[in-house]
């Protein structure tokens, strides 16, 4: 009877046993792709951008009244996150006694900085304000002409004639107040740290005096190519 029932026993728990052994050690599936290897992107770099303040003294040559001149000035203000400067300039043409052309101007500086770099940098700059300058101008006169019956008496060759012979003409100076705009493009090369030499060319345009209907239609002996050195200090 033991036997008997010990054989049931056996019998009944062989399912159970087969089952428990497919739980324990399931077939791998042969179309589960392998675990593949972390790839490494390399490390992070992290670089800090900078603000602080700016100077730049800087000499100009530049075409004045036809004329080659020279300028000397600069400029000063706030550069933001190595990008934008923002600040004010002025320049003045060096003049002597004898001079009689001059020229001076400034205004707000604005300047957006293209590709900055340690050692070679590009921006675009620009002026905007107004400035007076003094040229030379020609005048003639007439003077000392006879009147009454004299002058009734002669022919047109005559009077024209008298005319030129009482004409006198000076140069006499004339100031004029005008609006200006300075694009220009600049490179700069480092020398040291904040410190760095600047090269640009642009133009200047001049125009009437906003007072008296001014525009850049006008100023004409005043506009000119302007070429610049300049030193940049900080920043």
């Amino acid at each position: 009877m033991r036997a008997a029932l010990a054989a049931a026993l056996l019998v009944v728990s062989l399912p159970f046993a087969a089952s428990a052994q497919d739980v324990i050690d399931p077939a791998p599936d042969a179309a589960q792709p392998p675990p593949q290897a972390p790839v490494n992107q390399g490390p992070m770099i992290v670089e800090r951008l900078h603000s602080g303040f700016l100077l730049v003294p800087e000499v100009k040559a530049t075409e004045f009244d036809k004329k080659a001149a020279g300028l000397i000035g600069g400029s000063a203000g706030w550069v933001s996150q190595e990008t934008f400067f923002i600040g004010g300039g002025g320049y003045w043409m060096p003049t002597t006694q004898s001079n009689d052309r001059r020229l001076a101007y400034g205004g707000v500086v604005m300047q957006w900085f293209v590709t900055s770099g340690d050692r070679f940098g590009l921006s675009a700059k620009a002026l905007l304000g107004g400035g007076r300058a003094t040229l030379p101008e020609t005048v003639s006169q007439v003077v000392g002409l006879p009147f009454g019956r004299d002058v009734d008496r002669l022919t047109p060759a005559q009077m024209n004639d008298l005319i030129r012979a009482h004409t006198v003409t000076t140069t006499v100076r004339l100031r004029q107040d005008f609006l200006v705009a300075e694009p220009e493009v600049n490179a700069r090369l480092g020398l040291a740290r904040h410190v760095r030499l600047t090269l640009g060319a642009g133009y200047r345009f001049a125009g009437n005096d906003w007072r008296r209907g001014g525009g850049f239609d006008r100023g004409q002996r005043i506009s000119g190519a302007v070429g610049s050195l300049g030193v940049q200090i900080g920043g």
